[in-house]
C-alpha cells in the first residue's frame, strides 16, 4: 500500500496538476460550496453550474496520465478570475 500511495502522489506532483487542483479548491471557496467526499467533479459542477467550465480541466489534471499543459492551467487561472464571489 505504501508503494501505491507513493506512485499516486508522484502522478499528481506535476506543477500544472498542482496548480489546477489549487485553483479548483480556490474556486470552491469562492462560490462557498465544497465538493462532497463522495461527489465527483462533474456532479459538483451539475449542482453548481458556475463550475461547469472548470470541471473538464480538473478531470484532465486528475485522470489523464499526461499532465495538463501550461496553457490549460493558465486558462483555468483566467477562468477563476472571472468567477464571481458569493
Amino acid at each position: 500500500e505504501a508503494r501505491r500511495r507513493a506512485r499516486a502522489r508522484g502522478l499528481h506532483n506535476h506543477p500544472n496538476r498542482q496548480r489546477v487542483f489549487a485553483l479548483y479548491r480556490r474556486a470552491q471557496r469562492r462560490i462557498g460550496f465544497r465538493r462532497g467526499s463522495t461527489q465527483t467533479v462533474r456532479e459538483h459542477a451539475a449542482a453548481h453550474p458556475e463550475l461547469s467550465e472548470f470541471a473538464a480541466v480538473v478531470e484532465v489534471a486528475a485522470y489523464r496520465p499526461e499532465p495538463p499543459s501550461e496553457g490549460l492551467a493558465e486558462a483555468a487561472r483566467e477562468w477563476l478570475e472571472r468567477l464571481r464571489r458569493r
